[in-house]
């Protein structure tokens, strides 16, 4: 409802720029690869290194059926500079071009991204790790930087890559999780 005493008076709100939009205007998913809109991507098996495969054998342990596995995933997100933001975490420093899309499929599962660094770092404490994997698969508190999983996804558009400032915001969505989880397992 607008107020027209207020200072500066009615306006409308920006509408979202299109790697901003809310999951209720669809998911974004974001690659170095190179996908055609219309492109289906199916079934897969997707490999961890050595390091971290313990990561991926304890959320299928203890994911008793719910969701799809994360083994076969593929993973969106409802915001764009979520994706863009973690695709540059998980591949550091390397200089291939990310792109962004616009995708969609039928998700299977929304669940809490900061969770997974959770586990990675209370490796060795089999109580927390249950209590990590679990808030994962049935989360109860208000997560911010979300991950969604789902068995197939088709690729919509290209989209431009979010701007400094949306990254930003990104980071600040994973960091608040990041800190929340270091305080429930410290």
């Amino acid at each position: 409802m607008c107020d027209e005493n207020a200072i500066g008076g009615c306006e409308a709100a920006p509408a979202p720029l299109p790697c901003e939009a809310g999951e209720e205007n669809g998911l974004y998913h974001a690659s170095v690869s190179v996908y055609a809109p219309g492109v289906v991507l199916g079934e897969r098996v997707r490999t961890a290194g050595d390091a971290v495969a313990w990561i991926d054998e304890e959320f299928e342990r203890l994911r008793a059926g719910r969701s799809v596995s994360r083994l076969v995933a593929w993973f969106a997100g409802a915001n764009g500079a979520d994706c863009v933001r973690f695709l540059r975490a998980q591949r550091r420093y390397d200089t291939q071009a990310a792109h962004l899309y616009r995708v969609e499929m039928t998700v299977l599962g929304r669940h809490p991204m900061a969770l997974v660094d959770a586990v990675r770092r209370n490796e060795g404490r089999p109580g927390a790790l249950a209590e990590i994997v679990e808030e994962y698969w049935q989360p109860t508190r208000a997560w911010q930087f979300w991950e969604y999983l789902g068995p197939t996804m088709t690729v919509v558009a290209e989209l431009d890559l979010p701007n400094t400032i949306m990254l930003a915001g990104a980071a600040y969505r994973y960091n608040v999780d990041r800190e929340l989880t270091a305080r429930l397992w410290p």
